[in-house]
């Protein structure tokens, strides 16, 4: 749209026709449209990430109109007038105050020199600044700067309008004025970048790695990972693109990517690169809900892993314990709690990744969301030693979780009990919603 504006507000030039002003305007957006060629061409290689498989036109337009993603502009989302306020927080952390003044000030100046120029930036900025404001924004995301790196290069740009007019101008007062403020700016980005390097800098973090090993330290080869935490799939991802690390384990999210065509790309991807998963695709595209049938079946001829999520899938009485997810089991006899590896498999973690949870807020959430529904999960199998020994481990890696915790330590002391007591324990977890615990 802003390139429609300076196309368009072109003076006419002779013989210049209106379906000649069209061709050159397709001219112009072609080498852009054809960015999006790389999506099909690379679908067509099986990568091991294919969201939405855009092989097909229809796919193709599907995923460059994130019709996936376009259910986050709902009611859900926090008031636009509070995402805004965050918006500039995010653009004054990343740039700086001074440039956000001296882009004000060029804006102004550019308004008076080229007001279609002056247009076009704004409808620029407030489209880019419109595609994440209408939606949910979380700071700590560092995905969510990605967003606003158009508004970014064009508040850089207008700040250098304000400053090359300070430069120019025939004061000489203003003149210093400019490159005062010049040196300013620079100092003041400068700074805030070396404060917040150790934040931004990632080149030495082997948090995701860690994890992964430790959560794959006891699955058998072959084996299909069903993850539902996004960082620990994409920590997967990245563990065996990137690394190499356990090729043999497939990993899968839970949610199967419904909110593509009802999770068809996916089936259709998944069944090419692995027939054996046929029982499972089969029994996913026949509903809407998750294919438990097909996973117990194909859970008799191949491992199949867990996560221990709160929404759990599965019935409690077909897992069981493996290095922090959980097995599917036939559930013909009883299942040993495990809690000794358990214990074990904790002290590994804090031991190995204890350096980053005290740096890495992002590492000390996922493990402590993870451990804290595998809390459930043991609560609802009745195995009080575990469920103590999950609180304890996310109380030592992550302190400031302590409301999550005050909210499950009533039923592991319930179930802690003898005789009536563990009995109303074990009915009080039976009636319990933990699907609310996070909210």
């Amino acid at each position: 749209p802003a390139l429609l504006v300076l196309l368009m507000a072109r003076p006419p030039e002779a013989n210049d026709s209106r379906s000649g002003r069209l061709a050159r305007a397709v001219a112009w957006a072609l080498p852009a449209a054809l960015l999006y060629a790389v999506l099909p061409l690379r679908a067509m290689t099986d990568p091991l990430i294919n969201y939405g498989d855009p092989r097909t036109l229809g796919r193709l337009w599907d995923l460059v109109s994130a019709q996936a993603f376009q259910s986050s502009v709902t009611e859900s989302s926090s008031p636009i007038s509070e995402n805004i306020v965050v918006a500039i927080e995010m653009l004054h952390d990343a740039i700086g105050a001074p440039i956000l003044l001296l882009a004000l000030v060029g804006a102004y100046l550019l308004s008076i020199r080229s007001p279609v120029l002056e247009t076009a930036c704004a409808v620029a900025l407030v489209g880019n600044l419109a595609s994440k404001v209408s939606m949910v924004i979380d700071p700590s995301n560092p995905d969510a700067y990605g967003y606003f790196q158009m508004s970014l290069a064009l508040i850089a740009a207008l700040a250098g309008v304000a400053l090359v007019w300070t430069l120019e101008h025939s004061s000489s007062v203003v003149r210093l004025t400019g490159v005062s403020l010049m040196g300013f700016a620079a100092l003041w980005a400068g700074t805030a970048s070396l404060l917040s390097f150790q934040q931004i800098d990632h080149s030495t973090e082997t948090t995701p790695m860690m994890t992964d090993m430790a959560l794959l330290r006891d699955t058998p080869p072959n084996a299909l990972w069903l993850t539902s935490n996004t960082f620990l799939h994409f920590n997967r991802l990245a563990h065996q693109a990137v690394d190499g690390y356990r090729p043999d384990v497939l990993a899968v999210h839970q949610g199967l990517e419904r909110n593509v065509e009802n999770g068809a790309p996916l089936r259709e991807i998944l069944l090419a690169r692995d027939p054996g998963l046929a029982p499972l695709l089969q029994a996913a595209s026949e509903g809407a809900q998750f294919p438990r049938s097909g996973a117990l079946e194909l859970a008799q001829t191949r491992p199949i892993m867990v996560e221990p999520s709160v929404s759990q899938p599965f019935d409690v009485a077909d897992l069981s314990y493996a290095g922090g997810y959980m097995r599917v089991v036939s559930g013909d006899g009883p299942i040993s709690e495990r809690s000794e590896a358990q214990a074990l498999d904790e002290a590994r973690i804090r031991v190995a990744a204890s350096d980053a949870f005290n740096r890495r807020r992002e590492a000390r959430t996922v493990h402590a969301i993870l451990w804290l529904q595998l809390t459930v999960l043991r609560l609802q199998r009745g195995e009080a030693a575990s469920a103590r020994s999950a609180l304890d481990h996310v109380l030592a890696i992550a302190p400031t979780s302590s409301r999550y915790i005050d909210r499950l330590r009533p039923f592991v002391e319930d179930l802690e009990a003898n005789g009536a007591s563990r009995a109303l324990g074990e009915e009080r977890v039976r009636r319990a919603d933990f699907t609310r615990l996070f909210e």
